[in-house]
């Protein structure tokens, strides 16, 4: 009678040769699944520190973008108003939070067509209240959680050089000299005054003029060839992070673009 012979169940290779064995199913299924708990798990960590800021600098973005188009378009005067308030208090609709850690953002137009303010008095550096009456809102109110406005003027940011800002023609910081002012909303009482006195939080204006020129305070109406500046970085109610994690807005004041700039 034959003897059975059954098949090892392994063999060792020759020397010097490899086995060629891979992973098996359940191993590749089992290392999947461990991946994807671990990126559940630091994704919103993630996003919570620089989502916010990126988000608000797109938004901020589009803001003056918007505002720079419709002037153009319309051959008519826009402003951009950026104000800040305390995050750590609900938003209000009765009264304003001055402070820092929200940004408050709205695009007003003159209904005719004309600037609604006095030039003369503007190069003489006195404010002035953009009528309710003479404008339009464009789009909706914007509000930015968990982000703050801060100098960037001399600090480089990615490819932007430091110091190319000058600092009075800082955009929404107490440095700056706004030109204009005006309430929000534009009937009714009014719940924010965007430009004017600098508050607790930055507060100010951006104008766009129907050749699509940027001018925000004094110097930059005098010299219509610098850029203004806006830059933000992420804040957890009023307390900023690291003053190195900001994006900074560039917008030039002959052309009007915005350039943003990340780390």
């Amino acid at each position: 009678m034959k003897s059975l012979r059954f098949p090892r169940p392994f063999a060792f290779p020759p020397s010097g040769k490899s086995s060629g064995r891979g992973f098996t199913l359940i191993e590749v299924m089992v290392v999947l699944a461990i991946m994807t708990v671990l990126f559940v798990l630091v994704a919103p960590v993630i996003t919570s520190l620089s989502g916010n800021v990126t988000a608000a600098s797109v938004a901020i973005q589009g803001a003056f973008e918007q505002a720079r188009t419709y002037a153009v378009a319309n051959n008519t005067y826009t402003w951009v108003g950026i104000f800040e308030e305390d995050g750590t208090k609900p938003s209000s609709r009765n009264s304003a939070q001055p402070g820092a850690g929200r940004i408050v953002i709205c695009v007003v137009a003159s209904k005719d067509g004309t600037s609604i303010y006095s030039k003369a008095n503007a190069e003489n550096q006195e404010a002035q209240t953009l009528p309710s009456a003479s404008l339009i809102q464009i789009g909706k109110l914007i509000k930015l959680e968990n982000v703050h406005v801060v100098d960037a003027s001399a600090q480089a940011v990615g490819k932007r050089a430091a110091r190319i800002i000058q600092q009075g023609d800082l955009i929404g910081l107490a440095s700056g000299v706004s030109l204009f002012s005006f309430g929000y909303p534009l009937s009714g009482s009014t719940l924010y005054t965007f430009g004017g006195s600098a508050g607790a939080g930055a507060n100010g204006i951006v104008q766009f003029n129907p050749q699509g020129e940027a001018i925000s305070n004094v110097g930059s109406l005098a010299n219509p060839s610098v850029n203004l500046e806006i830059a933000v970085r992420a804040a957890h109610g009023t307390h900023a992070d690291n003053a190195a994690n900001l994006i900074a807005l560039d917008v030039s004041g002959l052309t009007g673009q915005t350039t943003l700039y990340r780390p």
